[in-house]
């Protein structure tokens, strides 16, 4: 794993979304595996290690009783707010 590791260490999409299969499926071909099993395998592998983060991050949200929307409008207006702070600036 230390090539997938080594891969997504560089700047890529959020998550590592397309970049974890990519270097999962390099590294196993490197020790000889079908192209076809490697690939399934880093589908597997990537939501093994990413599911649990979901679920435990929706598990939290609901306890702090805020829903996505209210996160996420919120989250926009920060961004408006900021992006409005800088234009003021210059």
């Amino acid at each position: 794993m230390l090539v997938v590791r080594l891969g997504t260490a560089i700047p890529n999409a959020p998550a590592n979304v397309g970049s974890v299969q990519f270097f999962t499926v390099l590294a196993l071909r490197l020790f000889g595996e079908d192209k076809t099993i490697a690939a399934g395998f880093s589908m597997v592998y990537f939501l093994a290690l990413t599911a649990p983060l979901w679920i435990l991050g929706l598990l939290d949200i609901s306890r702090t009783g805020i829903s996505l929307s209210t996160i996420q409008f919120e989250a926009a207006a920060l961004g408006c707010h900021r992006a409005k702070c800088r234009g003021a600036g210059q």
